[in-house]
């Protein structure tokens, strides 16, 4: 037998310190590679083990910049010495098994990979603190700066509602970002595609949270870190899994996997054809993209979609395949969580057990061939029904929604969203089919509100410009029938404005 000898290394003579270079690594960290809905849902995941039970997004905006992105939540906030600790980069820090945190960098690493400077400010017992990091003061050898307590709570007694700091509670300020400069109708249009592209995202990774009311998650635009908000969005939650019937009976089914010596279930739902439904579509027509398999982690989705070598994650056929996998943080280190807490590595061994794996008789390969058959074989269209949803009162909205689906038991609802955009002055309001928006120029906004503005204002306007172009596509190209409506109803608007100046 032969025998296997390790090399003999070197003696230690000596030892010297050698701290991590400061500017390299600040450059690391605004490289690592966070997408904005990435960096803020990892902020936001402080708020919620913090215990939140609201979190404001805002939007402080110049002409044509996003000068700052404040993240205020009404947790339990920070003595001053715990706010120090958090700010240290991966500290250790006692993490609950339903905590999202993890790591004990995702503060300061989603934060740089966005801005130049980071800033929190913190409530707790009574007392107010705050600290900073900027790129300058890292690279000064690690220099944290310790704000004014009574220029804090200055803020902290800011309007941040729905989020009521008056107890506990925390703000986080990026600044210095790297923000869009372009010209201003450019950039309102980019900042509302922004908001959009953060409500789905936010509405899909904490559904969970929105879903059961233990979260709200508010979304705003000022142009001043006093000003009142221009407009407030909520964040509606997405469930991947929330479908009025199963499209094939017998699904859901539960199969059962072994990985390691961990049991983990993999819950394989089928959705009907041809669906509308927001939660079906989460956000882009691209829903072959949607198909595979959903890893959440603590109620928290970590990645959406995606059969990891499985088969092809683009086959069309398989479109109405999703797979909801509940995943044991025990299992974070054998999948390699990442630090962005968007993706598994998952290791071959999971996609061995899936193909392994039953529910009953049904193998994982006859669910997949179920999917395919209820796609092929997929029954005429249903109905669209629209009705405006955000931008007026709710309950107006649940009843315009009963009433324009009536008894229709083959009607899939699809929301239409108000918004307040600056444009000009020829135009009152424009419809988007791909994000599926009324906007209104914010021109005309108080001639048309009498001045009382606010999130849900002008219903009856809004109701009545939503009746006159009822007959809404989808998505893609608006028909020339529907171009010419809305060029008229604009004209006639706009003398009806004129006479009312």
């Amino acid at each position: 037998m032969e025998n296997h000898v390790s090399l003999t290394l070197p003696d230690s003579v000596a030892s010297r310190r050698l701290a991590p270079d400061p500017e390299g690594t600040a450059a690391f960290m605004s490289r690592i590679g966070y997408s904005l809905e990435e960096a803020l849902a990892d902020i936001i995941d402080n708020s919620i083990d913090a215990e939140a039970k609201a979190v404001l997004i805002r939007f402080v905006c110049g002409s044509d910049r996003i000068n700052q992105i404040i993240i205020a939540d009404d947790g339990y906030g920070m003595l001053p010495d715990e706010l120090h600790t958090a700010m240290q980069y991966g500290v250790r820090q006692s993490h609950r098994k339903k905590d999202l945190g993890k790591y004990g960098i995702g503060l300061k690493a989603a934060a740089f990979s966005q801005c130049k400077a980071l800033s929190v400010l913190s409530r707790k017992a009574s007392h107010d603190s705050g600290r900073r990091w900027t790129i300058e003061s890292i690279k000064d050898d690690w220099r944290l700066e310790e704000l004014d307590a009574n220029q804090a709570g200055t803020i902290l007694d800011l309007d941040w509602s729905p989020v009521n700091l008056d107890k506990s509670g925390t703000t986080v300020i990026l600044d210095k970002l790297d923000s869009l400069q372009s010209a201003m109708s450019d950039f309102n249009k980019n900042l509302q595609k922004t908001i959009v592209e953060l409500k789905v995202d936010l509405g899909l990774r904490f559904h969970r949270f929105l879903q059961s009311g233990d979260l709200r998650i508010a979304i705003d635009v000022t142009k001043g870190l006093g000003n009142p908000p221009d407009t407030q969005f909520d964040v509606d939650p997405l469930d991947p899994f929330e479908y009025p019937k199963s499209g094939r009976k017998g699904y859901p089914a539960t199969f059962e996997l072994e990985v390691g010596s961990k049991k983990v279930k993999a819950v394989a739902h089928i959705w009907p054809a041809k669906s509308k439904d927001p939660n079906y579509k989460l956000g882009t027509g691209k829903v072959a993209e949607r198909q595979g398999f959903y890893f959440y982690r603590n109620d928290r989705l970590i990645k959406a979609g995606g059969w990891h070598n499985l088969q092809s994650d683009s086959e069309p056929h398989s479109s109405l395949a999703r797979v909801l996998i509940e995943m044991p943080p025990d299992l974070d280190s054998a999948f390699r969580l990442s630090v962005q807490k968007n993706d598994f590595n998952v290791p071959a061994e999971f996609i061995d057990a899936v193909r392994a794996s039953r529910a009953g008789d049904t193998t994982f390969p006859d669910y997949l061939k179920a999917a395919q058959d209820v796609y092929r074989n997929a029954p005429e269209a249903e109905e669209i029904v629209f009705f405006p949803k955000s931008g007026i009162p709710a309950g107006l909205s649940k009843k315009l929604e009963r009433l324009l689906v009536g008894g229709s038991e083959n009607a899939s609802t699809h929301p239409i969203d108000f918004r307040w955009e600056r444009m000009d002055s020829d135009c009152v309001f424009t419809y988007d089919p791909d994000e599926q928006v009324l906007s209104l120029n914010s021109i005309f906004r108080s001639s048309i509100t009498g001045g009382k503005n606010s999130a849900a204002d002008a219903p009856v306007f809004k109701s009545m410009l939503f009746f006159a172009i009822r007959d809404l596509p989808a998505a893609g190209r608006m028909s020339k029938k529907l171009r010419d409506r809305i060029e008229m109803l604009n004209a006639v608007l706009l003398e009806a404005l004129k006479c009312q100046a």
